[in-house]
């Protein structure tokens, strides 16, 4: 394989983890340093839930992984909203299609 010939693999056959594309070798706390086994952790989570995906890095790093973080904001904005409607703080009302609207209780005598 000439230099800038990107190997080819099957199915079958997938690159070391610790030999990455770029053909350098790293220690497991490399990885942890920055941070990689978490994105490593929203990867597996996203192809658990979608069994048949493939993609590039490029695919990969601007759906894979954004999509995983909007998900799992969205489920943590969602608890934030439940409290604060729990605490008479936010008003929510639904709208025709299924959706909640939040706002402001402006009855809420409570500051912050």
């Amino acid at each position: 394989m000439g230099l800038g010939r990107v190997p080819s693999y099957g199915p079958w056959l997938a690159p070391s983890p610790a030999i990455p594309s770029n053909g350098v070798a790293r220690s497991v706390s490399d990885y942890s340093e920055k941070g990689i086994p978490e994105i490593a952790g929203e990867i597996t989570s996203y192809l658990a839930a979608h069994r048949k995906a493939a993609d590039t890095l490029e695919g990969v790093a601007g759906w894979w992984i954004t999509r995983h973080r909007v998900e799992e904001s969205q489920q943590r904005v969602q608890e934030a909203l439940d409290l604060l409607v729990a605490q008479g703080k936010v008003n929510r009302e639904p709208l025709a299609d299924g959706r909640m609207l939040y706002s402001l209780n402006e009855d809420d005598s409570a500051d912050g």
